[in-house]
């Protein structure tokens, strides 16, 4: 059997009796992206008395997500350059065009959203838009990203490259 204990693994040989202890690294890599990725953050949890909790710590989220680091070419090579920097056109960007804030305790709360909408004239992605049930109105993207966010959803940027493939 294999455990992992902060970062060192003790790795049973084919002998029982002897073991030994290695460091060791688990990186996960991604080998595809989705057109749109939804991230949950994990607001609610149960506490020592067993009861549900909500966790309202402020969680800050980038407007622009870039996954280069995570994704793997199938060769085993990150899509990034040396200094760290994004390649353009590999398709590893992401804007964010919604999120949806939890308002209120696990005793009673509200779901809200924000949304990017759609421009039909350049059909592009400019206005962000507060939704509450039969409510709406514009909000600044500065207000969007204050928000207390409970999920996030990312549009993976189409570049040249991409839309050639």
């Amino acid at each position: 059997s294999t455990q992992s204990t902060w970062g060192e693994l003790s790795c049973a040989s084919s002998t029982p009796s002897i073991q030994t202890l290695t460091r060791a690294v688990k990186q996960v890599s991604i080998h595809s992206l989705p057109e749109i990725l939804t991230i949950h953050i994990k607001r609610f949890s149960v506490n020592s008395r067993m009861t549900w909790v909500k966790n309202s710590a402020r969680v800050s989220f980038p407007k622009t997500l870039t996954l280069n680091a995570f994704v793997c070419c199938g060769d085993g090579r990150a899509l990034r350059e040396d200094d760290g920097e994004a390649r353009p056109g590999n398709g590893a960007v992401y804007d964010l065009y919604g999120v949806v804030e939890h308002m209120g305790s696990m005793a009673g709360g509200h779901y809200v959203n924000y949304v990017k909408i759609i421009d039909p004239a350049s059909q592009q992605r400019n206005q962000w838009i507060y939704f509450s049930d039969t409510y709406f109105r514009p909000v600044t993207e500065s207000e969007v990203l204050e928000a207390e966010a409970y999920m996030l959803f990312y549009e993976r940027r189409i570049v040249a490259n991409d839309a050639m493939a």
